[in-house]
């Protein structure tokens, strides 16, 4: 759309070793300029959503806008939208039209709306008559997940002329970057073999009267596999989990943190990617990184490792020391307000001085 930025960004791998990494990525940004189109279609919530709008049931909103911009009146116009399959047909709602319209539903997702004998007049004509509009409700699906995009954009037919294309009012399932509960110093895990580890580290017990372990195959449906309980002043805890009867490639995890009078917070989630065929040492994913993110590190010995994030000109802007166990370690890239859009390296030095990075853009 006009006055977006559109951001190019070339970069030259390995960084390691090199002995002026700040100049080996070059970004370039340009803002769209053009004519106006009055055919577009807009999503009332600006294409950003939290996970918590799906789980609240509400309904994005579209609005579809036309325009007569020829030189003669419109005697039919016809509005073709053929729904992503990552919204609920069975929510649509109708909201209001300029102008009495058929509604026809194809294919369980093709919408079409016919405006027969509009007689919408040229905007040379009359201006202010020219314009005509489509309002709908619909819900996404109850299974889209953070990271995901709901796209959508319509075709317009007048008389018997091409159509005219809309924009694409996409929106982005957006969660914040991972925080940790109030406490909650760390919580990590690596996965060997079949056998998930999980560990996590308190700052003080307090009132907390126990942890149940949760697990999820698809992110949404967490079902408790264990517990741990406080006792004494220990503030480390660990725990195992067996894959061998779990066929899924990813495997998410979370902390359900009980408090003595029955109240209760989780931690953030973990996501372990099983081995479907060759692995990297290191990954990062969701990447591009629109919400929570995590470093995937596949260590061959078990021991210490600094996680750094590097800006563009190689300045760290955020390093932790964890630790490392043999087999897949993966850890949550917390919340740190240096964190705006844009290219980062996530670099990963072990105690004997091995090191691996990864590009990330962080959306």
């Amino acid at each position: 759309n006009n006055n977006d930025t559109l951001s190019f960004t070339a970069f030259i791998n390995p960084v390691a070793g090199d002995e002026t990494p700040a100049n080996d990525t070059a970004v370039l940004k340009q803002r769209v300029i053009g004519s106006f189109d009055p055919n577009d279609k807009t999503e009332s919530n600006a294409g950003v959503i939290q996970p918590s709008f799906i789980t609240k049931g509400s309904s994005l909103q579209y609005v579809i806008r036309f325009q007569n911009t020829g030189s003669d009146t419109a005697f039919s116009v016809v509005v073709r939208d053929t729904l992503s399959s990552r919204v609920d047909l069975t929510t649509l709602e109708m909201v209001a039209a300029s102008h009495p319209y058929t509604l026809a539903i194809e294919n369980g997702s093709q919408l079409t709306w016919t405006f027969k004998n509009i007689l919408l007049p040229d905007s040379n004509i009359n201006e202010p008559a020219s314009h005509g509009y489509i309002v709908y409700r619909i819900r996404p699906k109850t299974d889209v997940m953070a990271g995901e995009t709901i796209h959508n954009t319509a075709s317009i037919y007048f008389d018997y002329n091409l159509p005219v294309l809309t924009n694409d009012a996409s929106t982005l399932v957006r969660a914040n970057l991972v925080t940790l509960p109030q406490g909650l110093l760390s919580f990590q895990g690596n996965l060997l073999g079949e056998r998930t580890n999980l560990s996590w580290k308190m700052a003080t017990i307090g009132t907390i009267l126990r942890f149940e372990i949760e697990r999820s195959t698809d992110g949404r449906n967490y079902q408790p596999i264990g517990t741990r309980t406080t006792s004494g002043t220990a503030t480390g805890f660990l725990f195992s989990d067996d894959l061998l009867t779990v066929q899924n490639l990813l495997i998410y995890y979370r902390l359900k943190i009980v408090e003595s009078d029955g109240s209760y917070h989780f931690s953030n989630v973990l996501v372990f990617k099983r081995n479907s065929g060759k692995t990297k040492t290191l990954e990062v994913y969701p990447n591009p990184v629109s919400g929570e993110a995590f470093v995937s590190f596949t260590g061959g010995l078990a021991g210490t490792a600094e996680v750094q994030l590097l800006n563009t000109s190689g300045i760290i802007i955020k390093k932790e020391r964890v630790v490392v166990q043999k087999g897949t370690n993966v850890f949550p890239i917390t919340r740190t307000d240096a964190i705006t859009p844009g290219i980062y390296t996530v670099r990963i030095i072990t105690s004997g001085g091995n090191m691996e990075s990864v590009l990330i853009m962080v959306q």
